[in-house]
């Protein structure tokens, strides 16, 4: 059955008004041709031409119309496709980020912030692959903190982590910058607390010598250290 020709005039007149988001969604060539065929569609009711004309007229309208809604719905996938691509790429990103965080937290020393036992384990292990790999040379401080045990008896174990926690600070400032705790690159120093007040430093690139200097500068450092716990 065909339209009115006020109908058809309608149409087109709704499709100019929302031109801009008609090509976005279709195209600039289908949107012309879809417009050209219901003008000429009603055009022809309007002059009142032949009934095989009318026909002619309504089957390229029909062909047209189905050629736009296969575009539309084609676009309509593809924006549905790419909007649930984007979601899964989101949540993946959140994932990821959310395993990233969580594996840091479980090789964190909750206290000093700097690798806990498993963390020394688990990226020692790097390291100590990586140094005999490359043929360089690894040294390794173990730092146990004197006289630790009567600050907790004699101040809390509140305080004595304010005090654990300043040592770690003060370790990762002395060895090659702030990013010791956790550098991602194997040939990185790292640090940890291997429990209680004692800690482990790795140092690659480092000889016995250059070990020796670093653990008297952090011994030193520690000596002369004025820890606030008021």
């Amino acid at each position: 059955v065909l339209p009115e020709i006020t109908n058809i005039l309608e149409i087109v007149q709704k499709i100019r008004d929302r031109a801009s988001d008609v090509i976005q969604l279709i195209g600039q060539q289908p949107y012309e041709c879809f417009l050209r065929s219901l003008e000429i569609y009603g055009n022809t009711l309007e002059r009142g031409y032949v009934e095989a004309a009318i026909a002619d007229i309504q089957e390229l309208v029909v062909i047209q119309i189905k050629n736009v809604l296969a575009l539309i719905v084609t676009a309509e996938r593809k924006n549905k496709a790419q909007r649930i691509a984007d979601a899964v790429h989101r949540k993946n990103r959140q994932l990821k980020e959310m395993n990233r965080v969580l594996d840091r937290e479980n090789k964190t020393d909750v206290i000093t912030k700097l690798y806990n036992q498993r963390g020394l384990e688990k990226e020692g292990r790097k390291v100590f692959e990586y140094c005999r790999d490359e043929n360089i040379p690894l040294s390794c401080l173990f730092i146990d903190i004197d006289y630790f045990k009567p600050i907790n008896d004699t101040y809390s174990h509140d305080i004595g982590n304010i005090v654990l926690k300043r040592l770690g600070e003060i370790i990762t400032s002395e060895i090659r910058g702030a990013d010791i705790a956790f550098a991602q690159d194997p040939g990185k120093p790292i640090a940890g607390r291997a429990g209680g007040e004692e800690f482990v430093v790795l140092l690659p690139f480092t000889d016995l010598e250059e070990a020796a200097v670093a653990a008297e500068r952090i011994r030193k450092r520690i000596q002369h250290e004025h820890i606030n716990i008021v």
